[in-house]
């Protein structure tokens, strides 16, 4: 099974992966709620969409949702809501230094104003490590662990993991 793509949960001004949900994540608005559908790009990514989430003021908030939105729905947008996309360029060269291939990559994101998540559990996030953000040859930077714990998307408690 392929590993999958982990949701995003920004807090206290760093971005976390989300590892692991404890309790009730009926109150995430799936796809279809929304009113559009997306398609899975890829196995990593079979919903077809990456959450990203952000604790903001002590509460929890879906910011925005990375997609790749099915035929039908590439034109809707949920009220309330914004799209961004996001260009990002890779070159390719051969051994000799010659560029052979550019590679487009196109993310394609919906953003929320104020769409608070009335979660109530314990969500568990780990250091993100994304290689866009960072220089090839840079170190990796130490893996640090939380655990929020939230009541009606209210943070109650950080316990370090």
């Amino acid at each position: 099974m392929t590993q999958q793509i982990p949701d995003i949960c920004q807090f206290d001004g760093r971005k976390y992966q989300i590892d692991a949900w404890y309790g009730d994540t009926d109150c995430i608005p799936s796809s279809e709620a929304l009113g559009f559908t997306t398609e899975s790009e890829h196995t990593a990514n079979w919903e077809g969409r990456i959450d990203h989430f952000q604790v903001c003021g002590d509460k929890l908030y879906l910011f925005k949702l990375e997609v790749n939105l099915s035929e039908g729905s590439k034109d809707y947008l949920p009220q309330g809501a914004r799209k961004e996309v996001l260009l990002r360029y890779e070159q390719f060269t051969d051994f000799s230094g010659k560029p052979t291939e550019l590679r487009e990559y196109r993310h394609e994101f919906i953003v929320f104003e104020d769409l608070v998540i009335p979660f109530s559990g314990s969500m568990h996030l780990s250091t993100y490590l994304d290689d866009w953000e960072r220089p090839q040859d840079a170190d990796e930077p130490p893996i640090e662990e939380v655990i929020l714990h939230f009541k009606n998307g209210v943070l109650q408690e950080l316990e370090e993991a």
